[in-house]
């Protein structure tokens, strides 16, 4: 672990740990990496050049702060280890990952898409960017046939007032009512400046192949433009029917699940035999 040891006790109140995250082995900063205090469903993601500033002045001795990127080991330290009054730094090691080729042939070309394809006249979205940055907005995606790899994932913007904005798309499996492992081997984050449209996300290079149901998420992680007098509006279209849609505001470690809520328009399209 590449953090600085106590050198003086951890009090908590009023205070606040500052660090940056990075690759163990380029020491390139992690941009988005998740900081989390678990026990106090606490949550922050690292600005572009890998550095935060967390709130831990409700935090006890005995907490533990948990930092997790997609495509790298989590990394666990108890607060207690920690001299919250120097700038930290975390390296997490990057996992090993063997991702089997996909072949497309002139016929594998055709796909099926699965999930909400069809938009509705609403839309969710986020608040100022500074409150808003970490919101992740998802949907439960269903009865996915694992006889063909997955070959994108698609959503719908309908309002962006930025220049671009970045989210991070996670694929997480969906079994006996509850998000578990995320589907993807590495940190994926979709730059776009689409106003309207549909975002086509390519996940073919990956070769996943996954049976049964799946939580799909976007969490907005950065944003690009001129702020306007308020803030910038930027919304996700919702789709036609019901479905089980997943909400996690920007502090929050645990997000919400909902049961026969209008759905995100989201879907995923696999190859077709």
């Amino acid at each position: 672990m590449a953090a600085i040891l106590l050198l003086f006790p951890f009090t908590g109140l009023g205070q606040v740990l500052k660090g940056t995250v990075s690759d163990m082995e380029t020491q390139e900063p992690l941009r988005y990496a998740t900081v989390s205090i678990i026990d106090k469903n606490q949550r922050i993601v690292t600005r572009s050049d890998g550095s935060f500033t967390l709130d831990v002045s409700r935090a006890n001795a005995s907490d533990s702060i948990t930092i997790s990127y997609i495509g790298y080991q989590t990394m666990t330290y108890a607060l207690r280890e920690l001299d919250v009054a120097a700038n930290q730094l975390f390296r997490l090691k990057p996992l090993v990952y063997t991702i089997e080729p996909v072949t497309v042939t002139a016929r594998e070309r055709m796909t099926r898409a699965i999930g909400f394809t069809k938009t509705s006249g609403m839309r969710t979205g986020w608040g100022d960017f500074s409150s808003g940055r970490g919101r992740a907005r998802g949907v439960v995606i269903r009865d996915i046939d694992c006889s063909n790899p997955i070959k994108s994932f698609v959503f719908r913007i309908r309002n962006n007032e930025w220049d671009s904005v970045a989210f991070r798309l996670d694929l997480v499996s969906f079994k006996d009512g509850k998000p578990s492992n995320s589907l993807l081997p590495e940190n994926i984050i979709v730059h776009t400046a689409e106003k309207n449209k549909w975002v086509t996300v390519d996940l073919a290079q990956y070769g996943i192949t996954y049976c049964g149901d799946l939580l799909a998420t976007l969490e907005w992680v950065d944003a690009w433009g001129t702020t306007g007098e308020y803030s910038n509006v930027l919304t996700l279209s919702l789709g036609k029917g019901i479905g089980t849609v997943f909400t996690k505001e920007a502090n929050e470690y645990e997000g919400k699940l909902q049961e026969e809520q209008p759905p995100l328009a989201m879907y995923i399209e696999v190859f077709k035999n």
